[in-house]
């Protein structure tokens, strides 16, 4: 086959507690095998801040709708709808959606990061829609 197409409902969604963040991986599922890279489409909603966190991989994001504050390594930044952001290796973020909208963005690991160890809990569970 040359090519891939993957429909977000097609894959699994994982949300936060409260639901105020989800994320489907598409790119790098059952459905797309691509090795050396993995990401998807992440939501957070207006008002909602995600947890800190830090990779041993790059991460980019492409910010395709809402505005919010991303901190990285302790400095508050702008990014809205339109813009690209690197979050280099080893670097501590998270975003704060202090915006009126939702915040979509595409996210790209390159490669991608390892999968948490047995028992390391994750914010994020499967969910049904």
């Amino acid at each position: 086959m040359g090519g891939y197409i993957v429909s977000q409902q097609d894959v699994q969604l994982f949300a936060n507690e409260t639901r105020s963040e989800h994320f489907r991986s598409t790119l790098n599922s059952e459905l797309m095998p691509k090795e050396g890279i993995t990401g998807g489409w992440y939501h957070l909603a207006a008002g909602a801040a995600n947890h800190k966190d830090v990779h041993e991989v790059d991460e980019i994001y492409f910010i395709t709708q809402g505005s919010a504050e991303i901190i990285l390594d302790g400095e508050g930044r702008r990014m809205q709808a339109g813009d690209t952001v690197l979050v280099p290796s080893g670097c501590e973020h998270n975003i704060n959606n202090d915006g009126d909208e939702e915040l979509v963005l595409v996210y790209l690991f390159s490669p991608p990061p390892e999968p948490r160890a047995a028992g390391e809990p994750s914010p994020y569970q499967p969910v049904e829609e």
